[in-house]
């Protein structure tokens, strides 16, 4: 869904800057708004009004959990230079983050697809304790609720 707009519980981004301020995260482009997150406990953390910029980009249906280590043209054009907007589940956050990295984005945004045992509204510090090479994670993931 190259170019198109994220469309997530209401929420409807083409573009944005993503930055943490006073304890929340704001996004801005076609929409501005604010919600709860948890920067991750690895990897840089989004900060200031500044923040990262770019294109938001949902994974492909495939694919959507983003758990797939496919390193390929189609792929680094895909995400080279995104925000990358992918629901938890299906595997570890630090794979997550690391195929995006892999494949160019300058970020990642982790967000609780549906109801799970905890409050929908609930956010967690995203952990990559069994990645061997976590250390090595050089972009910023964030996970929030909305």
């Amino acid at each position: 869904m190259m170019g198109g707009s994220v469309h997530k519980a209401g929420l409807v981004l083409a573009f944005a800057v993503v930055g943490c301020v006073n304890g929340l995260i704001a996004f801005s482009g076609t929409l501005s708004d604010t919600v709860q997150h948890m920067p991750a406990a690895f990897g840089p953390v989004f900060s200031g009004l500044d923040g990262v910029s770019g294109p938001l980009q949902e994974p492909p249906i495939k694919d959507k959990h983003l758990c797939k280590n496919v390193t390929n043209e189609s792929n680094r054009l895909l995400y080279n230079g995104s925000i990358v907007f992918v629901p938890r589940g299906g595997c570890q956050f630090g794979v997550k983050i690391t195929n995006a990295m892999m494949q160019g984005a300058k970020g990642v945004v982790v967000y609780n697809e549906e109801q799970r045992r905890m409050s929908y509204d609930a956010v967690v510090r995203m952990s990559a304790e069994n990645l061997p090479d976590a250390d090595s994670i050089n972009i910023p993931s964030v996970f929030i609720s909305f």
